[in-house]
């Protein structure tokens, strides 16, 4: 596929799926996820299979691979595909959770509200500045 199109951003992410399951994480392998960000920055249906792998990633990558991992949640998020948002959520580890918040604190108040419903769904509660809670951790309606 690469040999025919070398600017196909899934050609790129499936090479790096195959390495990192045959060699694990390494600097070959981040450039091959890199790659894949830089040909297909925003294809929805891409960042939906690629985000859940970089964001396993998340504290052995560059800040460039991190930038890009967060905007692919980001880009979920705005395109309102909570449930999807909150499965990348609960995937993540803490580091990168709190960058993915971070990306969220623009949306509106009943954005917030929708995903931190879809995370609450997954056991999870959302603990961030740009969600106000009670005393007890439960998400307050400003």
């Amino acid at each position: 596929m690469l040999t025919c199109a070398p600017t196909e951003g899934l050609g790129w992410f499936g090479r790096y799926w195959a390495e990192i399951r045959q060699v694990g994480f390494g600097p070959r392998t981040a450039e091959l996820l890199d790659l894949s960000y830089r040909f297909a920055p925003h294809e929805a249906w891409l960042q939906l299979i690629r985000a859940p792998l970089a964001l396993r990633v998340f504290n052995a990558v560059s800040p460039e691979l991190k930038d890009y991992a967060t905007q692919d949640f980001a880009d979920i998020f705005q395109a309102r595909l909570f449930p999807s948002a909150a499965t990348l959520y609960q995937a993540a580890g803490m580091e990168a959770r709190v960058a993915l918040l971070e990306r969220t604190c623009a949306a509106p108040e009943a954005d917030r509200d929708l995903f931190s419903h879809f995370v609450a769904e997954k056991g999870l509660r959302v603990r961030h500045r740009c969600y106000p809670t009670d005393g007890d951790g439960v998400r307050t309606s400003r």
